[in-house]
């Protein structure tokens, strides 16, 4: 038998452009990795917002409501909801705003719209 040679330097040229950073290549992951979320009623999400909202501090007693709309997720795995409008009451816009993107950002994560 003759002796076996360590291949020389291989090298790879690309065709096309491929998707990722540099020479790291990104794979795509299987639906069972998306994050699972409970199909709920918009309305009923609307009222869960607001409850969360008004539970949040005495000073948000008067908030009003959240209005909620579907949308295409702008990602694989993202949520198919936003809020489209605020009714605040007499609440302070301000805090009540920033309490409310925080209840909205945790509720993307656990709710999908399913009507």
């Amino acid at each position: 038998m003759g002796r076996l040679r360590a291949p020389a330097e291989v090298h790879v040229k690309w065709s096309k452009p491929t998707r990722g950073i540099g020479n790291k290549l990104i794979f795509r992951t299987k639906s069972e990795d998306l994050p699972r979320r409970k199909p709920v009623k918009r309305a009923d999400l609307e009222q869960s917002l607001t409850e969360a909202v008004k539970a949040s501090h005495p000073e948000f007693e008067t908030f009003a409501g959240v209005i909620v709309e579907r949308v295409v997720p702008a990602a694989p795995g993202g949520a198919n909801w936003a809020v489209r409008g605020v009714r605040y009451g007499k609440a302070d816009r301000n805090r009540s705003g920033i309490v409310l993107s925080y209840c909205v950002e945790e509720a993307q994560l656990k709710f999908e719209v399913s009507e």
